[in-house]
């Protein structure tokens, strides 16, 4: 049991090694630098290291800042476009009725007194299949 947890930790330390490689190399640099009585050496590398880490964080938080605005931006700008185009949609939808109408009372007017006439013009007007009763 012993050796299957000695297994599992040494491969997690491998792991983390993989992923962190320079936090075993400064500390070794570390101590090196302690032992040749350079620790301010050391002390400045960590220093630099946390300041560069800093500046990423801030750089990355300001573009995702940026990125988050621009989305919102182009998000605004679609709603306000697909309204428009809504609002466009429902005139040309009424201005065809109207046109259809218009073109029904017409096609009547034409064909007052023909009912197969009437039927026929309007098949062809707006498409439909006429079909003539049978009597």
């Amino acid at each position: 049991m012993n050796w299957i947890k000695a297994k599992h930790f040494i491969q997690r330390a491998w792991v983390w090694t993989k992923n962190y490689w320079y936090v075993p190399l400064l500390v070794v640099f570390a101590l090196a630098a302690l032992f040749v009585k350079r620790s301010d050496i050391a002390l400045k590398l960590l220093k630099t290291r946390t300041d560069s880490y800093k500046e990423q964080i801030e750089v990355l938080n300001e573009t995702h800042t940026n990125e988050i605005a621009k989305r919102d931006e182009i998000i605004r700008v679609h709603q306000e476009v697909m309204e428009q185009l809504d609002e466009q949609l429902e005139e040309d939808l009424s201005q065809l009725e109207k046109n259809k109408e218009k073109r029904v009372k017409e096609i009547i007017k034409e064909n007052h007194g023909d009912p197969k006439e009437l039927s026929k013009a309007l098949s062809n007007a707006f498409g439909i299949t006429f079909v003539p009763r049978r009597d």
